[in-house]
């Protein structure tokens, strides 16, 4: 065969290689985006732009100089933010080690800058983390990178434009098998106002905050913006579900239980509970999950406690219980009674 022949016969392996890849991939992405909008509620306007780039990454077409893409995901606190990038990791790579995160609030001052980078003879957290994760690292998280200090976004810059960076003591590390992903909550403040922002008008005045506020180089540089939403009361009750729905199988499994919720009326009363309690406009839904897991904890240990392996999720003023299964259903009967009266 002459040379002409096996270049394009390598070619036409290559061709059927990518294509395969792509073919693999789409299986794989079309269960993602079920999962996002399963698990990240209200926001499925972020996952069409988000999952374009995904998708160009993990096939290889991105520019093999540069990271395989850079998002910056802007909106108030506790609207999904981060727990996007977790659900990512889960579903592509499936090892937490594949997530680096730093938090930029922790290196505001001048004195920050060496704890971060390291000196000559010494290792930044930065670096520390990256080879903590080694091969593994597939996402560098920089959570409110507005608040580092200016020398660390010259480093950013390095990042995006090289996908290459060397640190003081002579080491060096490739970020172009991986993607950087920055939260910001610049202009957080307007998509707490109102009841009902628009999300077209919301999305623009978060975007142009961020630009104002940041260097033009630097904003520029990141593949896409990603403008979050503060939940709407729909979003807050289904989040609030589906994290009691978690938590309730997970412990009636460790327990072996069968403390239920029966009916949607209970469910109701469950979720309205959760939200209340859960849920502010400043902290969005934050302080969700760890409502869920104290309550719904301390209900399974004193429902247990009383005797009560089998029984109904209940909620009252100050908390959640559990209610004797055969009661709870007495119960029920005689309200049923009392309407046919």
């Amino acid at each position: 065969m002459d040379k002409t022949l096996q270049e394009k016969s390598s070619v036409k392996s290559e061709q059927n290689s990518v294509s395969l890849k792509i073919a693999h991939l789409e299986e794989r992405f079309a269960k993602i985006e079920k999962v996002l909008d399963a698990s990240i509620l209200g926001q499925s306007h972020v996952f069409p732009p988000l999952l374009r780039y995904l998708r160009r990454g993990e096939a290889g077409l991105t520019h093999p100089g540069l990271p395989r893409g850079s998002f910056v995901a802007l909106g108030p606190t506790g609207v999904g933010k981060t727990e996007t990038v977790k659900v990512l990791i889960e579903e592509l790579w499936g090892d937490p080690r594949a997530l680096v995160r730093l938090n930029m609030s922790e290196y505001k001052t001048p004195s920050d800058i060496k704890q971060f980078l390291g000196g000559n003879e010494s290792k930044g957290d930065l670096q520390r983390q990256l080879e903590a994760s080694g091969p593994k690292a597939k996402i560098l998280l920089l959570d409110e990178l507005e608040k580092g200090h200016k020398s660390i976004f010259d480093l950013l810059l390095q990042i995006l434009d090289e996908g290459f960076i060397r640190f003081h003591n002579g080491d060096g590390w490739s970020f172009r098998e991986m993607y950087i992903w920055a939260t910001s909550n610049i202009g957080a403040e307007m998509a707490t106002k109102g009841d009902n922002p628009n999300p077209i008008t919301m999305s623009r005045a978060l975007e142009a905050a961020f630009r104002r506020e940041m260097r033009p180089e630097i904003v520029e540089r990141f593949n896409c913006l990603l403008s979050y939403m503060r939940l709407p009361t729909e979003a807050q009750l289904n989040i609030a579900a589906l994290l009691l729905h978690r938590e309730l199988d997970r412990l009636n499994e460790a327990c072996g239980t069968e403390i239920t919720i029966p009916n949607e009326e209970i469910e109701q009363e469950l979720v309205t509970f959760i939200r209340q309690k859960g849920y502010t406009k400043a902290l969005g839904a934050r302080r969700m999950r760890k409502t869920v897991q104290d309550n719904v904890q301390m209900a399974f240990y004193t429902g247990i406690a009383d005797g009560f392996t089998d029984g109904v999720l209940r909620a009252r003023h100050n908390g959640l219980f559990v209610e004797n299964r055969a009661l709870s259903q007495a119960q029920e009967g005689a309200t049923a009674e009392t309407q046919l009266i």
